[in-house]
């Protein structure tokens, strides 16, 4: 027996895509009237009839049909390719999406949406053609033809084959730990086999987690042109580096920030087209989305060739709230904004906020490098995955913490003689420069430590450096990631849990966090010295 809902789910994922796709080729047609463009967008129409055919979507079938019948004219030559196509193909895009995700696709009344859709057509088809009229060669496109075959799989039976995997992974250590301890060499050689598969196995299932940036970027070109239509400005972007490939996490995760960065950049950063001809720029702004690798992580810039950051306007608007920070650390402040009013587009000043706290939330960093005239980065740094971690293990009152092994820049023995300590932290000398520290279980709360030796991890983040006084160092470890319940929402300094290979549970530090609670020690031991060296002066007065 068919199952009827799953059959309707299915069909609206593949409508999904050919909805992208057709919207995709929408695009690229307001940039160019290549015909091609137009055949692609015939073949999504008719297979988008033909699917909602299957499910019996009358509504769909009638409009598709409708859309179909445009993009042929223009294929079988019946009308010439003009420029007008573009918008109402995106219109039609619209009207399309919202149909087919419509509960009632036993209804047969079109919308008002659907028929003023309709009406367009008819008018477009009929209207006479124009003297001279704007063409493009033929581009074909061997990429947009070669499909590879690929299977859908829920995302959450990826991530259960993963929980999977890295309880096979805490299995294969206790195997290994047991067998270490005989004398049986061919055990210990099978052991060492199985590890290696084991790997292999592993590195397998996150790459099937693994998918490219290009279609997030896509997504872009759209927004981008009609939010410059807004503003009254003329933007083109661009993208590089669509084919590095992130967690299918990240993506949804950079959605927004992604989203917060491009609108800000249209809003503040490019200026009209008379201020760019004025500055000996061309009157279309440009916004660059940009990835790439850079070891273990994945590096996402946002550029454009505005005016760059307002510097005085950070710096006075800060003063006003009495802020104190650099101006490309300013920008990040919540509810600083130098718009002189609100827009549909900014102006709270609640955007970078937004972004830099979800970035930190996936274990990554923002920061932001502005050219006075020639515009402004924001680099995000992210992890590749955010399932699982190379870490670095270390050991405190009795207890193992993870760190993230990207922010681990060095160890070092901790040395009280060279230190300025208490009870809580201190501050260290590092090659000429200085150092605040904490000791890890003062920070999280844990027991004190008597162990005799201790060592300090520097850590950095978003290009700022601070220590952790642990006691032991245990090195690096590959584990999975355990997401924590409501219980440890107050725990900032924590980001999950994970499981040991000899079974036990460690907590996976926020260093993001971490470094800003040492931040704020090391401001609140600054000022109770002050105080202390004032109370000492006014005591020798007396």
């Amino acid at each position: 027996m068919i199952d009827n809902q799953a059959l309707i789910q299915t069909f609206r994922e593949e409508a999904e895509e050919l909805l992208r796709e057709l919207e995709r080729c929408a695009l690229d047609l307001d940039e160019r009237l290549d015909p091609s463009l137009v055949e692609a967008m015939f073949r999504c129409a008719h297979t988008l009839k033909g699917g909602a055919s299957c499910v019996g979507h009358e509504r769909l079938m009638a409009v598709a049909h409708e859309v179909e019948a445009l993009f042929d004219a223009v294929t079988t030559h019946k009308k010439a390719l003009r420029r007008d196509l573009a918008p109402l193909s995106l219109l039609a895009v619209d009207v399309l999406g919202n149909c087919c995700r419509a509960e009632n696709y036993d209804s047969v009344q079109l919308s008002p949406e659907e028929q003023a859709l309709i009406t367009r057509i008819g008018a477009w088809l009929s209207a006479p053609e124009l003297t001279e009229l704007e063409t493009a060669p033929r581009v074909t496109r061997a990429s947009a033809e070669q499909r590879k075959t690929s299977l859908r799989v829920d995302v959450e039976r990826l991530d259960a084959l993963l929980n999977l995997v890295g309880e096979v992974a805490i299995a294969q250590g206790r195997v290994a730990t047991a067998i270490g301890a005989t004398e049986c060499g061919a055990a210990q050689a099978a052991v060492g086999d199985f590890q290696g598969l084991f790997r292999t196995l592993q590195d397998g299932v996150l790459r099937l987690r693994l998918v490219s940036l290009g279609p997030l970027f896509e997504r872009y070109r759209r927004a981008t042109r009609e939010l410059a239509e807004q503003a009254g400005k003329r933007v083109e972007l661009s993208t590089e580096g669509g084919e590095v490939e992130v967690d299918v996490a990240l993506v949804e995760a950079l959605r927004d920030p992604l989203t917060h960065l491009v609108r800000n950049a249209i809003d503040h950063g490019l200026e009209p087209a008379a201020a760019r001809i004025a500055a000996g720029k061309s009157p279309v702004g440009r916004i660059t989305l940009r990835a790439r690798y850079d070891g273990n992580v994945v590096l996402v810039e946002v550029a454009d060739d505005g005016r760059g950051l307002d510097v005085k306007g950070l710096l006075d608007k800060a003063k006003e709230l009495g802020l104190s920070a650099s101006a490309p650390e300013l920008a990040f402040a919540p509810g600083l904004s130098t718009s002189a009013e609100v827009t549909r587009l900014s102006g709270r000043g609640i955007g970078m906020d937004v972004v830099r706290r979800a970035i930190e939330n996936l274990r990554g960093s923002v920061s932001l490098d502005s050219r006075p005239g020639k515009g402004v980065t924001v680099t995000i740094r992210v992890p590749l995955t955010v399932a699982v971690i190379q870490g670095f293990a270390v050991h405190v009152a009795g207890e193992i913490y993870i760190l993230p092994l990207d922010a681990v820049r060095e160890c070092l023995d901790f040395d009280v003689e060279s230190s300025v300590a208490s009870d809580v932290g201190g501050v260290i000398e590092l090659r000429g420069h200085a150092l605040p520290f904490v000791a890890l279980n003062r920070q999280l709360g844990a027991p004190a430590s008597n162990a005799a030796r201790q060592s300090i991890v520097v850590l950095e983040h978003a290009g700022e450096r601070a220590g952790l006084q642990v006691d032991g160092l245990l090195g690096e470890v590959q584990t999975v990631i355990k997401p924590l319940g409501p219980l440890f929402d107050r725990l900032a300094e924590v980001a999950g849990a994970a499981i040991l290979p000899d079974g036990r549970v460690s907590l996976v530090l926020d260093v993001a966090n971490l470094l800003r609670s040492i931040r704020a020690r090391t401001r609140e031991s600054q000022h109770q010295a002050v105080s202390e060296r004032g109370d000492r002066r006014a005591q020798a007065a007396i």
